[in-house]
């Protein structure tokens, strides 16, 4: 069966903890399926032991992946599954960095970070399952066999501020950054020219 959408895990959290970070419940329980719809009018979230997977139809995780990992502090991992576009990929939000790969049609369209050495050299649906499968420590089966609950997105709104660029000092609320000691000081010629 061809699947387009998302399929992530969130390590080392549960539910619960989840919903502290803005992925409440709102609604009753669907099956798997449902989640990976293109149907679904949210993410579906479940339990497997100390880890949360969240199935996606609207393949929207990819944005959400870095926001959950800073919100919640965690390992975020994401295949893309689409098989009417024949895209596929991984997204990893760790830490020490984010590694996304796409293939689309058989060729690499988006290559960032470090490639991880369980990666396919061949990019289809089966290698994108396998590799989550790998990845993950859980099984394909048993995440389609499980309900989810439906679940709100992250709020964006709580993410954790990026670290200051080096060299700038924290500007107070009202006032702008102050810009890097050793830093170039911009060009005053501009586009339209003073007659």
């Amino acid at each position: 069966m061809g699947w387009n959408g998302m399929l992530g895990l969130v390590r080392g959290t549960t539910v619960d903890e989840l919903a502290a970070i803005g992925m409440t419940p709102i609604g009753d329980p669907v099956d798997a399926e449902t989640g990976l719809s293109a149907s679904a009018e949210a993410y579906v979230v479940q339990q497997h032991g100390p880890d949360v997977v969240v199935l996606d139809g609207r393949s929207l995780f990819v944005d959400a992946a870095p926001i959950i990992g800073a919100l919640a502090g965690r390992e975020v991992l994401g295949v893309i599954l689409s098989s009417v576009s024949d895209t596929y990929g991984l997204d990893v939000v760790t830490p020490d960095g984010r590694r996304q790969i796409v293939s689309q049609e058989g060729a690499i369209v988006l290559d960032q970070g470090v490639a991880l050495p369980e990666e396919p050299a061949a990019w289809d649906e089966d290698a994108a399952l396998a590799l989550f499968e790998r990845l993950s420590g859980r099984s394909f089966d048993a995440i389609l066999a499980a309900p989810g609950v439906p679940v709100r997105g992250p709020s964006a709104a709580r993410a954790v501020a990026p670290p200051p660029l080096p060299g700038a000092e924290r500007a107070a609320p009202d006032e702008p950054a102050a810009a890097p000691k050793d830093a170039a000081r911009p060009r005053r010629r501009g586009l339209f020219r003073r007659r």
